[in-house]
C-alpha cells in the first residue's frame, strides 16, 4: 500500500528545463513550483528566470526570490531594480527589502544611480531594511536633485530610527 500522506516532490531537473519552455505559462508554473521548493538549485533557476524575455515570468521570479530570501539573489534583483520595467523595479525593491541585511551594501552603492526612480526605490528599500549602516548614504541623498528621492531618504532615516538618523530627518523637515 502506498503512503499518500507525503506531498510528491516535483522533479527539480524537469522544472529547471521548463524554464526554457516556449510557453510563458509553463515557465511561470515552473517559477511558482521552484518558489515552493526554495532550495539552492531552485534559487539558481529563479535567478535565471529574472532575466526571462517575458515580463510576467520576470515579475513572478523576482517576487519568488524575495519570498525565499536567499542572499544569492541580491545581484540579480539589483539588476532587475535597474531595468526599464517599472513593475519589475518595484517587485525587485520589495524582494531586496525582504532579503534585508545582505542587500544593504549593494543598495548603498546603487543610491547614486543616474535614474531617479531607482534612487527613490533604493532609499525606500534601505529604510524598510532599517540598517544603521545606510545612514551616511541616506544623509547624502538628502542633497539629491529629485524631491522624491530626498523625501524617501528622510522617511528611510526615520525608519532607521537611530538618534543620529532621527535628528537629521527632523532637522531636514524643520528647515524645509
Amino acid at each position: 500500500m502506498m503512503n499518500h500522506s507525503k506531498k510528491s516532490q516535483p522533479d527539480l531537473p524537469s522544472l529547471l528545463n521548463a524554464l526554457k519552455d516556449k510557453d510563458r505559462y509553463a515557465r511561470i508554473a515552473a517559477v511558482e513550483a521552484l518558489r515552493e521548493i526554495g532550495n539552492a538549485a531552485a534559487v539558481a533557476g529563479l535567478i535565471e528566470a529574472v532575466a526571462d524575455p517575458d515580463e510576467s515570468v520576470r515579475w513572478v521570479a523576482a517576487g519568488a526570490l524575495g519570498e525565499i530570501g536567499d542572499a544569492r539573489a541580491v545581484l540579480a534583483l539589483l539588476q532587475a531594480l535597474q531595468a526599464a520595467d517599472t513593475i519589475l523595479q518595484d517587485i525587485a525593491a520589495q524582494s531586496l527589502g525582504r532579503i534585508g541585511s545582505p542587500a544593504v551594501d549593494k543598495l548603498r552603492a546603487t543610491l547614486n544611480h543616474p535614474d531617479k526612480q531607482v534612487r527613490r526605490l533604493v532609499a525606500q528599500t534601505l529604510g524598510e531594511i532599517g540598517s544603521p549602516n545606510a545612514t551616511t548614504d541616506l544623509v547624502d541623498a538628502l542633497q539629491d536633485e529629485d524631491w522624491q528621492v530626498r523625501w524617501a531618504a528622510v522617511k528611510a532615516l526615520e525608519n532607521i530610527a537611530t538618534p543620529e538618523a532621527l535628528a537629521v530627518a527632523h532637522n531636514w523637515k524643520r528647515l524645509r
